[in-house]
This record gives structure tokens, sequence and C-alpha cells, in this order.
């Protein structure tokens, strides 16, 4: 099952998108998505793609960063959402004082990521993006559903050894692969394991917040 091309192409595209949104309004949706985003191109360059040139390289090593820090505050709105949902009627005013801390620590973190993405870097980011566009460098018949499927059996299944650190790893090698597989033209074998990834990903998610 081949690659289809407008998906490599949208995946750069869609990351260009999200860096204006995260410059301009860091809310959390945005800063999901652009973490979101960051990770796909990532898994393309580093994953499909035949090799990373310099630029590529330094690409990387830039989003990687960026994420760090724009991880930092979807940190705290994860917090905050699960504080919001949580009932405490006999301690309303706990809630509220744990509410400000939160949003206080938040302001302080998004800051930070603001002045990272910064008009000249996000200028630099987008140079880059454009290059390793149109550089990148996929093998021909490459089979996106495949090599999804061999980063998930290339995992260790050991029931005895389940804990934090591995279902982790689980969820993070979960979202790779899922990433992989969304690069296929659309066919059902794919639309299956793309489903079955995603239900993964989900469970281990709500079980780590």
């Amino acid at each position: 099952m081949l690659l289809a091309q407008e998906n490599i192409h949208s995946t750069f595209t869609k990351l260009n998108r999200q860096l204006s949104k995260l410059a301009t309004k860091p809310a959390p949706e945005n800063i999901h998505r652009f973490r979101t985003s960051s990770r796909r191109v990532e898994v393309l360059l580093g994953d499909v793609a035949r090799k990373c040139n310099r630029n590529d390289k330094k690409l990387l090593k830039l989003l990687g960063r960026l994420r760090k820090k724009a991880g930092r505050v979807r940190d705290l709105d994860t917090q905050a959402a699960a504080l919001r949902s949580l009932r405490m009627p006999q301690e309303p005013v706990r809630k509220s004082q744990l509410m400000r801390v939160l949003a206080e620590e938040r302001s302080k973190r998004e800051k930070k990521l603001l002045k990272a993405v910064n008009k000249k870097a996000a200028a630099e980011l987008r140079r880059q993006l454009k290059r390793a566009s149109n550089g990148i460098d996929i093998p021909k018949n490459s089979d996106p559903v495949a090599l999804a499927k061999q980063k998930i059996t290339a995992l260790p299944l050991d029931a005895s050894a389940v804990s934090e650190k591995t279902l982790h790893r689980f969820r993070i090698a979960g979202k790779r692969a899922r990433y992989i597989a969304e690069l296929a033209a659309k066919d059902p074998e794919a639309i299956r394991l793309i489903e079955q990834l995603r239900h993964m990903q989900d469970v281990i998610g709500d079980w780590h917040d």
C-alpha cells in the first residue's frame, strides 16, 4: 500500500499553519495541535524518509525544543481540565485556590513559549520546513501500513512487566505508528489499523492523565 503524496504535502502544510496559530494565540487546542503536527513531521522525516540531511536535523532539533516548551503548558492545561471535572463539594475553596495556582503557572510557561516562537524563530522554522518539504526523499514502493505494523510488533510484550514507563512507551509508539499509517491512501486495511491504534492511544492516555 503506497504513500499518498497529498498526505506528505499536507503534513508540512498543517505544521506551518499550526505554527502561526501557536505564535498568535497559544490556546490549549492550538498548543495540542502544534505538538501533534510537529510529531507528524518528525515521524515523516525520521521513520519514513530515506535519510535526514543537515537541514532536516536542524529542523527536528528546533521542533523538539519548541514542542517541549509547549508540552509544559499542555501539561497544565490537562491538569486544569481534570481538576475542573473533579467534584469537591466539601472543599470548593481549595479547588479554587489550586485552579488559580495552575493558571498563574500556565501564564509563566506561556510567556516562555511565546518568547521561543518569536517572529525570527518562526521565520527560520518556516524556511527549514520548506526545504524539508521540497527535499524529502521517500523510498519507492514504501508501504506505510506495513511500516506502522513493524513499529508495534517490535515492542516487547511482557504482561508481567507492565508499568507506567512501559505503557507510556506503548502510547508513544502507537502514536508514531498511527501517524505513519495515516500517510497511506484510503484503504480498509489502513483505516482499520488507524482506528485500532487510536483506541490503544486513547485508553492508555486516559489512564495516564
